[in-house]
């Protein structure tokens, strides 16, 4: 999972970049009006709901990367673990910020700046990570690829039921 603690560190680095070099609340057009980077800070989830849950949210993210750390021993297929780094790397960098940053551990808001022309919210490249991922693993699950080559195998072992 070194591929989920780079993706951590990329987001955590360009978040970093955004807090230390724009004003809250400040615009920079990237792509004309299409993609701009935009400095909000967000107390709560998606939309800013349940700002005063944060420290719920801190707990729901450490349980879903333990889970998927520990999950991600039994993964032999390189599509599964693909899909799993974009997704742990995406909850560490929220969860990190949510740890680190201000008002205080447990309850800080997440640094957001992606902010793209007709989607409804301001979001960050550990949201991105988290969709990523979740598409992949969307994918690999509609198609039936298995996690694990021994599981293939079983499965194609077990008796057709004659």
């Amino acid at each position: 999972m070194v591929s989920a603690l780079l993706l951590t560190g990329v987001d955590q680095l360009v978040k970093y970049l955004v807090s230390t070099n724009m004003r809250l609340g400040q615009s920079i057009p990237i792509i004309g009006e299409f993609l701009q980077f935009t400095y909000v800070r967000n107390p709560g989830a998606a939309f800013s709901m349940g700002a005063e849950y944060t420290w719920v949210f801190s707990i729901i993210s450490s349980l879903a990367a333990i889970f998927i750390i520990w999950f991600s021993h039994r993964v032999t297929s390189k599509a599964w673990m693909l899909a799993l780094a974009f997704i742990l790397g995406g909850i560490l960098g929220n969860l990190a910020d949510r740890l680190i940053q201000p008002p205080g551990f447990w309850h800080g808001e997440v640094i957001d700046f992606l902010n793209v022309m007709n989607l409804p919210g301001i979001f960050n490249l550990a949201d991105s990570m988290i969709f990523v991922g979740m598409a992949i693993y969307v994918i690999l699950i509609v198609r039936s690829h298995p996690y694990n080559k021994n599981l293939l195998t079983e499965m194609e072992d077990a008796p057709t039921g004659s």
